[in-house]
């Protein structure tokens, strides 16, 4: 792993490097990923509405399962580094390894990140084939699961005109 996945003396490497995500990431590429908490279940579509050198902007929205938007959708503008900077985890309390994951898209090679956090652990797992956001994190207390988030719909879709 190169240095472009280091961004500081006390972090692991993260499982994509900016370009890596700029690459995966190209205009219109839109994630659904259904979030299982103690209250129910809900959808979230993420976008990416346009796309620069430098960043992209980034819309998320509530959503039905088959990915039809409900309600207003945020748009905000990130760079490519602060996506990277999401998966910089502290070292100090991160286990990372590699582990295999069925989810909903298939079976995926994955870097999963174990982050102990006082009595909460949160697991993210990235499959090295899909640059970007994590395929799948949970978050637990004790033996309590709190959510689980995993990805349900990855695709490419053309964006109208604005």
């Amino acid at each position: 792993m190169s240095d472009d996945h280091v961004l500081g003396p006390e972090l692991l490497p993260t499982p994509f490097s900016a370009a890596e995500i700029r690459t995966g990431c190209p205009v219109g590429r839109t994630v659904v990923v259904r979030v299982d908490e103690a209250d129910g279940v809900r959808h979230r579509l993420s976008r990416f509405a346009a796309v620069t050198a430098e960043g992209a902007t980034y819309e998320r929205a509530d959503c039905d399962a088959d990915g039809t938007v409900l309600g207003d959708v945020t748009s905000m503008p990130l760079t490519w580094l602060d996506l990277q900077r999401h998966a910089a985890f502290p070292a100090a309390v991160t286990a990372r390894d590699e582990a295999t994951l069925e989810y909903p898209l298939g079976v995926a090679d994955c870097w999963r990140y174990v982050v102990r956090d006082e009595a909460e652990v949160t697991t993210f797992w990235f499959a090295k084939n899909r640059a970007g956001m994590p395929v799948k994190v949970t978050s637990q207390r004790g033996d309590a699961v709190l959510s689980t988030t995993v990805m349900v719909s990855d695709r490419v879709v053309a964006l109208p005109p604005d």
